[in-house]
């Protein structure tokens, strides 16, 4: 860490380039990120343990197992997310000016973050089906939803994960990707929060990718 980089850790609000950041309030969002993922972290792998320990769990519940693994790469992503920006802060790097595309290839958490969303929901829907179907028409329920179909549904979401990340890369090669993100200066003091994810992606993941 050079000393300018030590002199910016050492203040309590501070213009970085052409951004203005809340060193404090955005070092504490990034310890609550870490927190909050590494305690989902161990609770995601409990319940995944809990289903592969028995071969009845895991053909009866082979889609809660893969929405739990889901829910595994969302809290690994909020790790991502806090020591990504946590480094940026501590570097002095932070508010400076980036692009959406550059910031789309070359930092490691907006893929984590926006599969970390999309997939949970994903897996949802096709529970949220399943349940209407087995409560709605059972016989329906007992005829179509065969323990293939569970595993063809449970095959699409790395499929439905390839192919989200694939048009959120095609969405930033265009002109939307030249979009510079950041918040601009002001004389507020709350935390800088940029938004680097495509707008391909319309949720949450798109407030904290920067």
């Amino acid at each position: 860490m050079t000393n300018r980089h030590v002199e910016f850790a050492m203040t309590d609000n501070r213009t970085m380039g052409d951004f203005q950041v809340d060193f404090g309030q955005t070092l504490f969002m990034c310890i609550l990120y870490i927190s909050i993922g590494t305690i989902s972290i161990l609770c995601s792998l409990t319940t995944i343990t809990l289903y592969l320990s028995s071969r009845d769990l895991r053909r009866k519940y082979i889609l809660y197992l893969i929405l739990d693994c889901c829910e595994l790469l969302d809290a690994v992503s909020y790790v991502f997310l806090g020591t990504g920006r946590g480094h940026q802060l501590l570097t002095g790097v932070m508010a400076v000016p980036i692009t959406v595309r550059a910031c789309f290839f070359t930092k490691y958490w907006p893929h984590s973050l926006i599969l970390g969303t999309q997939l949970p929901s994903i897996c949802t829907m096709f529970l949220s089906f399943e349940r209407i179907m087995a409560v709605a028409r059972p016989a329906v329920y007992k005829r179509v939803c065969t323990q293939n179909f569970k595993y063809i549904l449970a095959g699409m979401v790395p499929v439905w994960g390839v192919l989200t990340i694939v048009a959120a890369g095609v969405s930033v090669i265009g002109a939307d990707g030249d979009r510079v993100v950041g918040m601009p200066r002001s004389t507020s003091r709350s935390s800088y929060l940029p938004t680097s994810s495509p707008s391909y992606q319309l949720s949450l993941s798109g407030l904290l990718a920067g």
